[in-house]
């Protein structure tokens, strides 16, 4: 589904000084795409999300799904899913149970939950393991049951906070693999957040490149290498040159 986020704003009261985490930031993300939240630290992408999701409220601004408002939606209203950078997955529940929460929620059918399921551990590759408890599982598992917690309610919009920033190399490699595979396949409408360039490379349509808020430069990986617009793109990517000259003349083919 399509997402509309138009002049958000978040002022958070630091002390005695109001600091805007995120300021003005406007985006529309087309139904099916995989946008990429690109920034360092600390630049406002995991606000942007949390508000897309209802844990935070702006100051200002508006989300829209599916040109429906967001805004003032708890985030159990909302058709969005969430995949948190530390799993958040419930220790004493199974993994079956971890899975099923979110339906359970919605009071659907028992019979319904458990072929839903068992269909999602399927497809992430987890069938076998539904009466495992969390702490049983690999990160890798852990990071497929999140994923599976989230698909399984069948979200319009899928949010993910740097889910993969916690697995080793190997892992990570794999889990950008299959998170792009289930994207294709399902058509899901997803926007991620990392502060790895590579890993926005790897997965996005379109990326959005953050600082204090604000976007400093949109387009496609290949716009990023062809044309950055700035001194900050360049640095911040790294590994692209810069060599300033003069156009002396241009000679026309014959």
């Amino acid at each position: 589904m399509q997402v509309s986020i138009r002049d958000l704003t978040k002022v958070f009261q630091e002390k005695r000084r109001e600091i805007a985490a995120v300021d003005h930031f406007s985006l529309e993300v087309e139904s099916g795409r995989l946008v990429t939240l690109l920034g360092s630290s600390g630049c406002g992408k995991t606000t942007i999300l949390r508000m897309i999701a209802g844990f935070e409220t702006p100051t200002a601004g508006s989300v829209s799904i599916a040109n429906h408002n967001m805004n003032g939606l708890p985030p159990n209203k909302r058709p969005v899913a969430m995949i948190f950078q530390s799993y958040a997955l419930f220790p004493h529940m199974s993994v079956f149970e971890n899975v099923a929460f979110g339906l359970r929620v919605r009071n659907l059918p028992r019979r319904e939950i458990k072929e839903r399921v068992e269909k999602i551990l399927k497809r992430v590759g987890l069938t076998g393991k539904e009466k495992r408890a969390p702490n049983q599982l690999s990160g890798g598992e852990q990071q497929r049951v999140a994923v599976a917690r989230a698909l399984v309610v069948e979200p319009e919009v899928l949010l993910c906070d740097e889910p993969l920033s916690n697995l080793d190399q190997s892992l990570r490699i794999k889990m950008r693999e299959e998170i792009k595979r289930l994207q294709k396949e399902l058509g899901l409408t997803i926007l991620f957040v990392t502060h790895d360039q590579e890993e926005a490379f790897y997965l996005s349509d379109h990326i959005v490149l953050i600082d204090a808020g604000k976007i400093i430069q949109q387009g496609t990986p290949k716009d990023f290498y062809e044309n950055p617009k700035s001194d900050f793109v360049r640095d911040f990517l790294g590994g692209i040159k810069r060599v300033d000259g003069e156009l002396v003349r241009v000679i026309a083919k014959t």
